[in-house]
Parts: C-alpha cells; sequence; structure tokens
C-alpha cells in the first residue's frame, strides 16, 4: 500500500490532464496545491488520533506520544520542502518547463508521506486516509 500511495501521490502532482493544458507553470502550480493539501489530509488525519485526545481511538489505535513527535518531525520537514517548492514554482517563469528540482522535491515530500503512514497505527481514519490518497490519483 505505501508504493501505492507514493505512485498515487506523484502520479496526481504530474499528471498530464488538464493543468498541462495551460502551460508548465499551471502545471507546476497544481502540483504545489496537491502536494499541500495531501500533506494537510496527512497531517489532519494524524493529529486526530494522538491518545487521550478528545476523540481519539484507544490503543492500540492511536498514535502515542513518541510517534506523534517523530510525525511531527517529519511533516515539519516535508512542509518547509512544500515550502521550498513552492518558492521554486513561483520562481519558475511562465513559458518555462518545470525544473528537475521540483521532481526531486516532490519525490522527497512522497517519501516522507509514507514514512508519516507507516508510524501510524491501523485504524479506521488511516485506512479511509489512504483510500482517499489512492483514489486522487
Amino acid at each position: 500500500m505505501k508504493k501505492l500511495l507514493a505512485v498515487a501521490i506523484i502520479g496526481l502532482l504530474f499528471t498530464q490532464g488538464c493543468a498541462s493544458l495551460a502551460g508548465p507553470r499551471h502545471g507546476a502550480t497544481v502540483t504545489v496545491v496537491a502536494a499541500h493539501s495531501t500533506l494537510s489530509a496527512v497531517q489532519d488525519t494524524e493529529l486526530l488520533l494522538v491518545c487521550e485526545k478528545p476523540g481519539a481511538p484507544a490503543a492500540p489505535l492511536c498514535v502515542d506520544a513518541e510517534k506523534h513527535k517523530a510525525i511531527s518531525a517529519k511533516l515539519a520537514t516535508a512542509f518547509a520542502l512544500d515550502g521550498d517548492l513552492a518558492r521554486l514554482v513561483r520562481a519558475v517563469p511562465l513559458d518555462q518547463p518545470q525544473p528537475p528540482q521540483v521532481a526531486e522535491l516532490v519525490a522527497r515530500i512522497a517519501q516522507i508521506i509514507n514514512d508519516v503512514l507507516a508510524l501510524i497505527p491501523k485504524s479506521p481514519q488511516k485506512a479511509a486516509l489512504e483510500q482517499n490518497l489512492a483514489g486522487s490519483k
């Protein structure tokens, strides 16, 4: 499932659909928005699963404090990369193709997403997130 999610995320981010019809910059902008939306969905789901928070499931379905700290650090890195991606895309002239660094940043973000998903215990919320991410490609 982890490999599928990375492929789904990268596939979504580099889709050759309608986003590419408006030009390279528009396609890259769609990539930035998709990366940020995916990161936000992962973060929101993980926050709902932190043990002892109101509404969180009981152990073993919740994220313990140690895993939450590790996940938060990984997500902070991913959101920083997401910011780098946005700045890179804004710096590219409208008629220019996406530089190779876009693909590199997207791959790094996708890997972090997979790393975070591996730390989240199996739960109905995680399953729904994975289904949503896989279905969004």
